[in-house]
């Protein structure tokens, strides 16, 4: 009944955006993934080739669900509402646990993120003897009916976006200080910024009086679903603390109503964050993911 193969590129990712968009026509912010999520996730890892990291499940080629497997042991699953079920999960789990096999080191623990909102994936997961990490990331929505004032920053620091690949070195470098440690190089973020989704006037820094990048936002905009995302968000650790963040933020979600948005996503790990930046941006918690693991 069902059929796979690796991920092709070209064709096969405007097949996965369509049926992304498909779900999420249903299911709305409850929805698991979103077309937005596609060029951060494709391209921010260096030296991985997402033949080998995504495998498509279709029935008449036409695509039902996709597992997409990050290490050292990371793995997201979407499936169409009426496929959520064991025939299709089980090969899709049979696949990343090969992946994971062969490419990991038996400290790395195999992960499968699933939603508290799904009735299915959950289930099926204890069934096979998973259970919930204290590993989860918050799902945020702004409902975006007008545009926010314009941030207010620290004297001396000033907002923009990006100019372009001149300003490569020091982009990809603040984002490494904000996460470190990050996996995120040049070569990785070059390929970004040529993806189809990326646009400069989203990539948005703050730059210190001395003229170096203190913070970032970058942001993804869907103009069919009038959707917009905000992934990642950081601040070098020596600028924390100046509301840089909020700044940056704020001006992405500017931008994003300029372009249209009526809803903007973002996740964080931080029940914090969310009390101390995100709620007064205007976002609200609609959903939260759960990494499942075996012991």
């Amino acid at each position: 009944m069902f059929r796979s193969h690796p991920y092709r590129g070209g064709e096969d990712l405007s097949r996965l955006k369509a049926m992304v968009t498909a779900i999420w026509k249903e299911e709305g912010a409850l929805a698991p993934f979103s077309v937005c999520d596609f060029d951060w996730k494709l391209y921010q890892h260096p030296n991985i080739d997402p033949s080998n990291r995504i495998r498509i499940w279709e029935i008449d080629t036409q695509p039902v669900g996709f597992a997409w497997y990050t290490p050292p042991g990371d793995v997201e699953i979407v499936i169409v509402p009426e496929h959520r079920e064991m025939s299709l999960f089980q090969p899709m789990l049979e696949w990343v646990t090969e992946r994971h096999l062969q490419e990991s080191s038996e400290a790395d623990q195999l992960g499968i993120w699933a939603l508290e909102s799904d009735v299915s994936l959950p289930f099926l997961l204890q069934r096979l003897g998973y259970f919930a990490s204290d590993r989860s990331f918050l799902h945020l929505l702004c409902e975006m009916e007008s545009a926010p004032k314009p941030p207010v920053l620290p004297e001396g620091y000033r907002i923009r976006h990006l100019r372009g690949l001149e300003e490569l070195e020091p982009r990809a470098q603040v984002h490494r200080d904000a996460f470190a440690p990050a996996r995120l190089t040049l070569e990785s973020y070059r390929s970004l910024m040529q993806s189809s989704g990326y646009r400069k006037e989203l990539d948005i820094v703050v730059e210190a009086p001395g003229g170096e990048f203190a913070a970032f936002a970058l942001g993804w905009f869907d103009p069919d679903q009038r959707l917009g995302e905000i992934e990642p968000v950081g601040t070098h650790p020596q600028h924390r603390g100046s509301g840089l963040a909020r700044a940056a933020t704020t001006e992405l979600l500017r931008r994003l109503h300029a372009l249209g948005a009526q809803q903007v996503l973002l996740y964080t790990h931080s029940d914090r964050l969310v009390d101390r930046l995100y709620r007064e941006a205007g976002f609200r918690a609609v959903n939260r993911s759960q990494r499942f693991v075996k012991s």
